[in-house]
């Protein structure tokens, strides 16, 4: 519209009913973080969005543990104990990648959007969203385009004996 301010707020489009729908018209309780928003907040990974979305949390079980996390949403908690890569327990929360099913710790990179669903999902998820669901959606290819970024970053703290680094790249 003319006249129009930078201060107005985007629709937010989700994909939470397996259909392409505005926010307001989702009939479920979801948080939806957008890719900017991920930048802005600093949330680099799925235990960093913790500190982003009400009602999400996750077991802090430290690094060597760190392909056993899962996350719990309003509560809702298969086990308490750490467990190792691969268990026989199904958690309550689903984490999907577009999607596919996964389970894991993921970064954050090269993701479209977050879409958090407050549970019980089991119509459209299955029995493994019984206390929600955690959509990570991709950001799309883009055909007939390169592209790629690359970041790095290093540092050092006072008194310790090693330099702290990171890498990050993406190419399409």
């Amino acid at each position: 519209q003319a006249g129009s301010t930078d201060n107005e707020l985007g629709e937010i489009t989700v994909t939470a009913t397996r259909r392409t729908q505005t926010l307001e018209a989702v009939p479920y309780s979801i948080s939806v973080i957008s890719a900017d928003q991920l930048a802005q907040t600093g949330v680099t990974d799925v235990a960093s969005l913790t500190n982003q979305v009400p009602g999400l949390s996750m077991y802090d079980f430290g690094a060597r543990m760190s392909g056993a996390t899962a996350p719990i949403i309003r509560g809702v908690n298969a086990t308490g104990e750490p467990r190792g890569f691969r268990t026989f327990e199904q958690d309550p929360v689903g984490t999907y990648i577009g999607n596919s099913p996964i389970d894991g710790y993921f970064q954050l990179d090269d993701v479209k959007r977050v879409e958090v669903l407050r549970g019980p999902q089991g119509t459209l998820y299955g029995q493994g969203a019984l206390g929600g669901a955690l959509r990570l959606i991709p950001n799309s290819p883009e055909l007939n385009t390169f592209s790629g970024i690359f970041e790095a970053g290093g540092g050092r703290v006072d008194h310790s004996n090693g330099t702290s680094y990171t890498l990050k790249g993406m190419v399409n």
